[in-house]
């Protein structure tokens, strides 16, 4: 009988164990799927900062009159069907094509965000950073251009735009396209339906940015829009900025990884008092 009993406890502590131990890398997942995801990224941007180095003037001046005249080549007033659903063309795609379609880089520091933006609406590259919507202007810092650059919200193990919520009227983010770094300041904060594209127009005094993503978190029916303003100063102080405000990986998903760890803890503990318990009662 205690035999028996003593199998009986040596199973419940090895399913427990083993069920602890699956709620461990479950709670975890999402936090470290993140923080590779965001090395990824980091690399990704550093690749673009030493390919951007062995350009000529000349190759820059090049890719930029290329991106000028598809600014210009954009009809007015833009429409599309959805915030994802847009045209690629090749002379699209052949424009700052760098590691695989990479175009610039997206940082706002106020929410740790530091993403590669890519071209277009491929399924891949809205897995590995932000995007930059076809039928609208390339951000090279010039007057009556609007670039809308998109990233999911919600999507599972990986964090893009998800704390885009948090932005306000005031606050900062910045563009980094060849050796230049271009700031924002958010002047509006909008939500609109998926077809709404009025607040993606061109205005030809001004020289725009809008940061979209699906919104509310993880139902998806609408699109938050955040409009920047370029701020007219130079690249030096913009540098400076964004080196300051540092870069900082999101533990937050780790919150809960203690508890089964305590679990597991106790049920050890539990299942050792056991089998001392039960050898002093077979000395007796």
């Amino acid at each position: 009988m205690k035999k028996t009993t003593t199998k009986h406890n040596k199973f419940v502590t090895v399913l427990s164990t083993v069920c602890i131990l699956i709620s461990i890398g479950i709670f975890s997942y999402p936090a470290i799927s993140n923080i590779s995801n965001q090395f990824s990224n980091m690399n990704r941007n550093v690749a673009y900062t030493d390919d951007v180095k062995t350009m000529s003037e000349q190759e820059k001046k090049e890719m930029i009159d290329k991106a000028r005249e598809y600014n210009k080549s954009l009809g007015e007033p833009l429409e599309f069907g959805s915030a994802f659903d847009y045209k690629r063309t090749e002379d699209y795609t052949s424009i700052f094509n760098f590691n695989d379609g990479q175009i610039c880089s997206v940082e706002i520091p106020k929410i740790n965000v530091n993403l590669p933006v890519f071209h277009g609406t491929d399924d891949r590259m809205l897995q590995s950073g932000a995007i930059h919507l076809p039928n609208t202007s390339f951000p090279i810092g010039e007057i009556g251009t609007h670039s809308v650059i998109s990233a999911h919200t919600a999507f599972p193990g990986k964090v893009f735009f998800d704390r885009l919520t948090e932005l306000e009227v005031g606050d900062f983010f910045y563009i980094k396209l060849l050796d230049d770094v271009f700031k924002y300041e958010v002047t509006e904060v909008n939500i609109v339906e998926p077809t709404d594209t009025s607040k993606l127009q061109v205005d030809h005094n001004k020289e725009l940015v809008t940061l979209s993503t699906c919104y509310p978190y993880a139902v998806n029916s609408h699109r938050l829009l955040v409009r920047g303003e370029r701020v007219k100063e130079s690249k030096d102080i913009a540098e400076e900025e964004i080196n300051s405000a540092g870069f900082e990986f999101d533990f937050s998903s780790l919150f809960f990884v203690p508890i089964p760890i305590a679990l597991l803890l106790l049920i050890l503990i539990l299942s050792k008092r056991r089998r001392k318990k039960g050898e002093t009662n077979n000395d007796s």
